[in-house]
């Protein structure tokens, strides 16, 4: 019973770091899309990337962040590299860490 306890605990942990990890990857998809669309210079796109990610509680730097013009045009593909430290009982951290290259659709 208590390993079921456990495991239980640890799914109400992780999977929603998970999910919310899909949700950033697919909102750095719709941003690369954009600014290739809309020609966004790159300051802008960090800065929407920036803000996303703070609002999704990723730990993230401006120098996490590269942008990438497709043979130097106005196509972007983004590689950001973010975490999220989770605290469990007894005082263990865990750093998730994650990395998504997101080409423009």
């Amino acid at each position: 019973m208590a390993l079921w306890t456990c495991l239980g605990y640890l799914s109400y942990r992780i999977v929603p770091v998970y999910l919310e990890k899909n949700a950033f990857s697919d909102g750095l998809v719709k941003i690369a899309s954009r600014a290739s669309i809309e020609k966004w210079p790159d300051s802008r796109i960090v800065s929407l990337v920036l803000a996303m990610a703070k609002e999704k509680d990723f730990e993230i730097r401006e120098e996490d962040v590269q942008v990438k013009h497709v043979r130097g045009g106005p196509e972007v593909i983004l590689i950001v590299n973010y975490q999220r430290t989770e605290i469990f009982p007894s005082d263990y951290q865990h750093v998730f860490q994650f990395k998504t290259i997101a080409p423009a659709e």
